[in-house]
């Protein structure tokens, strides 16, 4: 089944909280699991990449519970078991996206906001109809976040014992690139029409969820009605007990680099782009 929506990106910048909130809406259906990547790990990467092994050791405690009768809906089992070992293909890909009638089918995969063009271009094939969520936040602190995640969340450890040139080999391969949001949204634009497209911004998730949510929920063509949940404005996939405040030379060198796609994303945007931008010109300024 093509997709109604997909979120494309971008990672730290508030997609779980996307996923979570929509999953629970009940004219909203998504996957199980969050992040397939099947176009930038399934497809051009085979059966056994790293993503999909991640992926079945986290599936395989909730996998045995179901079988042995003690959590889960039999649908969900299904999906989890063409999900882990279907034979790859974009028909197999489809077949995961089989939502009940009257549902609006999606799927969130921030780390898409970085694909090739002609990889881009297949996604347009396989969901042509579809309506694309782009997530932003600060680059600065959505690249630190990444770094926060990356080497001490992930690994159980203070930030006050991650070297700075650990910092920067992490932000150097991935961080600054993830960061570059104007470059990411005028490729994707090169293939799916700018009406396909919600830019939404991490200060929203903070300053007013409801209506990011609301207005997400009438972009992808589902009734906003209703109470908001009540744990609306909790974090999810929170990194902040790990984080410390950014280090001057990482801010400056993340300034630096970042400094270019930021402007122009300013021209486009304005709004929460124009503080961005003034962080960076005054991380830039400061002996």
């Amino acid at each position: 089944m093509a997709l109604a929506f997909l979120g494309i990106g971008t990672t730290r910048s508030g997609t779980t909280f996307l996923h979570e909130r929509l999953r629970a809406h009940p004219g909203v259906w998504l996957p199980p699991q969050k992040e397939i990547h099947y176009f930038n790990f399934e497809r051009p990467y085979g059966f056994w990449n790293r993503r999909h092994l991640a992926h079945l050791r986290r599936a395989l405690p909730d996998l045995r519970r179901a079988l042995a009768g003690r959590r889960g809906p039999a649908g969900e089992l299904a999906w989890q078991l063409r999900y882990l070992f279907g034979a790859r293909s974009d028909a197999w890909y489809l077949s995961l996206y089989d939502a009940p009638p009257g549902l609006v089918a999606g799927q969130i995969e921030p780390t898409y906001a970085t694909l090739p063009l002609a990889t881009m271009r297949v996604v347009q094939r396989l969901h042509p109809e579809a309506r694309l969520l782009y997530m932003m936040r600060d680059p600065i602190e959505r690249a630190w976040s990444s770094v926060t995640k990356s080497t001490a969340k992930n690994r159980r450890r203070p930030m006050a014992r991650v070297a700075d040139s650990e910092m920067l080999e992490k932000i150097d391969r991935s961080a600054l690139e993830m960061s570059t949001y104007i470059e990411q949204i005028e490729r994707w634009e090169q293939v799916f029409p700018k009406e396909s497209f919600l830019f939404g911004f991490f200060d929203e998730i903070v300053e007013a969820p409801a209506q990011l949510l609301e207005r997400v929920l009438r972009f992808i063509g589902v009734d906003p009605r209703g109470e908001a949940p009540p744990e609306l404005w909790q974090p999810v996939n929170d990194t902040r007990p790990w984080k410390v405040e950014i280090p001057r030379p990482i801010e400056r060198y993340l300034a630096e680099r970042l400094i270019g796609p930021t402007r122009a994303l300013e021209r486009r945007f304005g709004g929460y782009t124009t503080g961005w931008l003034a962080r960076m010109e005054g991380a830039l300024g400061r002996p």
